[in-house]
């Protein structure tokens, strides 16, 4: 994934948490000086780095890295990465957590990237705060909504409950108020097909609409409700 290129990560990089960054391109950098400025226009390329143990020219030596437009993917995933750790650490392992940044094409991938490997967990939280939206994301709440159907016991080997590629366990999903379009529709969804409670705080209440539709933004749902405006209803009160 080229947008989880770490510059720093790469293999014989004598680079250690904590060095300092002394130069850009041979050109000095001072302690009062915004950082990024030193990487004004050189992003995607290939930018020798003055790094030491010391903020001094003590021990200091050059890498070449290969440096990227932006940082957000890479922190994301950090992020990501952290809340996971945390959900597995918290619940000794029996819950499992998805992240959905939009209900894009990432939104899908980290949903079959995530989802499918925690299926086997007792449980799962969906997270869905900062959501974008994209598309309305019947796709996941079809997985989200299966039900237990067969019990498969064979003679050799373990038995599978059927369908497969669920989770049967409970679900909670957490939102924010930076959640829209789609990242509104999906809680609704969520709430409308009572997979479990929504934790957090209401979201943007914003949906889009189809071209060449007249009339306020927002789309109709099963049971008539208007979405947009208004925010998924009523989530259990929790923290940013």
């Amino acid at each position: 994934n080229p947008d989880l290129y770490a510059p720093l990560a790469q293999p014989g990089l004598a680079i250690r948490v904590g060095d300092y960054l002394l130069a850009v391109d041979g050109h000095p950098l001072q302690a009062t000086q915004n950082i990024y400025q030193a990487f004004q226009g050189l992003a995607h390329a290939d930018v020798i780095l003055t790094v030491g143990p010391h903020p001094s020219e003590e021990g200091a030596h050059p890498i070449v890295v290969k440096t990227l437009a932006s940082e957000h993917a890479l922190r994301v995933a950090g992020w990501v990465d952290h809340n996971i750790r945390v959900v597995n650490r918290l619940s000794h392992g029996l819950l499992g957590y998805v992240y959905l940044p939009n209900t894009g094409a990432q939104g899908f991938r980290n949903f079959n990237r995530y989802f499918f490997s925690q299926v086997n967990k007792a449980g799962v939280i969906i997270d869905e705060r900062f959501n974008t939206g994209g598309f309305l994301s019947d796709y996941i709440i079809q997985y989200l909504k299966r039900r237990p159907m067969s019990l498969v016991v064979t003679r050799y080997g373990h038995s599978y409950i059927e369908p497969p590629e669920a989770n049967f366990g409970p679900k909670v999903m957490i939102i924010n108020r930076y959640s829209g379009s789609g990242g509104d529709a999906l809680p609704w969804y969520f709430k409308m097909d009572h997979l479990g409670p929504l934790g957090g705080f209401p979201d943007l209440g914003r949906t889009g609409r189809d071209r060449g539709l007249s009339g306020p933004h927002g789309r109709r749902t099963g049971d008539r409700a208007t979405l947009g405006g208004g925010g998924s209803p009523r989530p259990l009160p929790g923290r940013r």
